[in-house]
């Protein structure tokens, strides 16, 4: 029996919490009173309107009223059946309005964003494509260059060899000249030998030859030939 009691209690505290953590809200009426008790004798000290959020204190069900509190703090008691799980048609309308409408601006918003996008990307394509033509036309010159870098290092060898062939050829000329310039020395010192030697034989024939010749004839050899 106690354990039937007990389980009756929780069950009333879970009711009780649950109906205190109610959220309700003002009906489609304009204006609502909230009186400071169950009846419509006792005073009215507030007036609500429609759409106003409510928390759920206590609720008589025999009176047909609700006692309620406002977000400011003020409590007191109202009509339950003007009083509704949810927000008014009206006030969600409004709320839907306003809802449609900041919809709208972000709609409008993207709209302005993806066309911003489309843009860049357009201006990103063309600037994409530009660096690929550049790319293909510096590709075509690198292409160039090593070509005639080829070439240049194939004449670079070329003349460096020819280069070593004319100077091996001046060295050899040079060999030569010299070689030439020692027979043409060489020359000269015979001719010049011989050269002395006919003066000096010419000297010695113009000088030792009359005398000789005169001797002769003193000698006889004019005489044997007159007589």
């Amino acid at each position: 029996m106690k354990y039937i009691k007990y389980t009756l209690l929780c069950v009333f505290c879970v009711s009780s919490m649950n109906t205190l953590a109610e959220t309700v809200y003002v009906s489609d009426r304009l204006k609502i009173n909230m009186r400071t008790g169950v009846s419509n004798a006792h005073r009215i000290h507030a007036r609500i309107r429609s759409g106003t959020r409510l928390s759920v204190l206590s609720v008589d069900k025999k009176s047909g009223y609700t006692e309620v509190k406002t977000a400011s703090g003020k409590t007191g008691w109202v009509l339950s059946r003007q009083l509704a799980k949810q927000p008014s048609a009206r006030n969600r309308l409004i709320k839907t309005q306003a809802t449609l409408e900041t919809l709208r601006t972000e709609l409008a918003e993207h709209t302005q964003q993806l066309s911003t996008l489309q843009a860049e990307h357009d201006v990103a394509t063309q600037s994409l494509q530009a660096t690929l033509s550049e790319n293909k036309i510096l590709t075509e010159e690198l292409t160039d260059i090593r070509q005639k870098a080829s070439s240049a290092l194939f004449i670079e060898k070329e003349r460096n060899e020819l280069h070593l062939q004319t100077v091996a050829l001046e060295t050899r000329l040079k060999s030569i000249e010299q070689q030439n310039q020692i027979l043409q020395d060489s020359d000269r010192n015979v001719l010049f030998t011989l050269g002395a030697s006919a003066v000096a034989f010419g000297l010695f024939m113009g000088l030792f030859l009359p005398r000789l010749w005169a001797q002769k004839r003193s000698s006889g050899w004019g005489n044997d030939y007159l007589s």
